[in-house]
């Protein structure tokens, strides 16, 4: 067992653990962080950009800001989904950048200049519409659907209770379907 997780405790509590010493300006203990989280953090930004070499950035990205973050201040953060949410404002300025520069020599058969167009239209309005929604709700809902996170480990994650996370997960559904067919109208 790495030598910065407890024997006994939670996941959230070994997280603490790795975010003090990181503060206290442990590198190998960020290190430690980036091992257990990056494939997690990966699949999450793929979702949410559609390019496994664009997540790639994402995902650096997001370790950097929160490398800097936390040595930066004290602050408590829930590291979990503190990760998520840094990586997930990482993806939605990738999406918002301006992409210049040559098309691809060959489109593939299933894609046409005007389906990417719409894709990435539809992907910037999925992130504008979460971004829309209380951190509280967000969350929870972007670690479960995104991140394919069971409902036990983000509570676990979150200090909440099971139900808890369920109804955050519904209200930040109902929201959405409420607001898509408000813009739909």
């Amino acid at each position: 067992m790495p030598p910065f997780e407890p024997r006994t405790g939670s996941r959230a509590a070994a997280d603490q653990t790795l975010v003090r010493r990181v503060r206290a300006g442990e590198q190998s203990a960020f290190g430690v962080i980036v091992t257990r989280y990056e494939r997690q953090l990966s699949r999450f930004a793929t979702q949410l950009v559609l390019n496994p070499t664009d997540a790639e950035d994402v995902v650096q990205d997001a370790f950097l800001r929160a490398y800097l973050a936390l040595r930066r201040d004290d602050r408590p953060v829930q590291l979990a989904p503190w990760l998520h949410t840094i990586t997930r404002n990482c993806a939605i300025d990738l999406v918002r950048r301006p992409r210049h520069g040559p098309l691809p020599d060959e489109l593939s058969g299933r894609m046409t200049v005007n389906g990417e167009a719409e894709t990435r239209e539809r992907m910037g309005a999925v992130v504008s519409a979460l971004a829309s929604l209380p951190a509280r709700q967000r969350e929870p809902l972007v670690l479960h659907v995104l991140a394919d996170q069971p409902y036990a480990q983000i509570a676990r994650d979150s200090e909440l209770s099971v139900s808890a996370v369920k109804a955050l997960i519904s209200r930040a559904r109902t929201q959405l379907r409420a607001d898509a067919l408000r813009d739909a109208a």
